[in-house]
């Protein structure tokens, strides 16, 4: 039977009778979850003239090629602070643009996160309905948390802005490289450039058809 446990944030996460990778996976999920929601509210500030970039927590938890991209957006983010102070607004309209680029590649990753978030929720009620009555109570409440988990994500996914271009990991690693050097910003991605060549394909394409379920 499901049992909680407690996490970092004080909040409930099921705990699968000690299946750890089911835990790290529905951790992973919420990260996902946060990583995008803070890609949108850059975004957005961005379009409305201002840099606002939220922090991702120390303990956070996600997929190498999507931390790698995290790590290339602060780098950009911080190119974009000093070219403003510069006036250089021409490079600041390039990275804008260079960010929103990589819109599609946040997508796949938080279409990864729904789905697996959608499993995960499937398989807790498919155990909790074979316990007897009295456990399958308490199951209901140990679920709660992935329902949520799943609802949000499945909101954020429903409503993420229309894409029809394509995300290229190894031009945007090669822009955030070439930004670092102009305007001599600490680049700590050297094994970012090598996750985004990892790929046989680094192109994320999305279409309205897809988002559909």
């Amino acid at each position: 039977m499901l049992k909680y446990m407690m996490s970092s944030s004080g909040e409930k996460c099921p705990d699968y009778s000690g299946d750890f990778s089911v835990l790290s996976k529905v951790d992973q999920n919420n990260c996902v979850l946060e990583t995008a929601q803070k890609y949108l509210n850059l975004c957005d500030g961005l379009d409305n003239g201002v840099l606002q970039r939220d922090k991702l927590t120390s303990k956070v938890s996600l997929p190498a090629d999507l931390m790698a991209v995290e790590q290339g957006i602060s780098v950009l983010c911080d190119v974009y602070a000093c070219a403003w102070d510069k006036k250089e607004y021409n490079v600041c309209v390039d990275i804008r643009e260079e960010l929103k680029k990589i819109s599609g590649f946040y997508l796949v990753k938080l279409s990864d996160a729904y789905f697996s978030a959608g499993n995960i929720l499937l398989d807790a009620k498919g155990k909790a309905n074979t316990e007897d009555e009295f456990e399958s109570l308490a199951g209901k409440d140990e679920i709660k948390p992935l329902a949520q988990s799943y609802n949000s994500l499945k909101n954020i996914y429903g409503h993420w802005p229309m894409i029809e271009v394509k995300s290229d990991l190894l031009t945007f690693f090669e822009k955030v490289d070439s930004y670092s050097h102009d305007f001599d910003i600490e680049n700590s991605i050297a094994s970012s450039k090598k996750v985004g060549r990892s790929e046989n394909k680094t192109d994320y394409v999305i279409s309205s058809h897809q988002r559909t379920l």
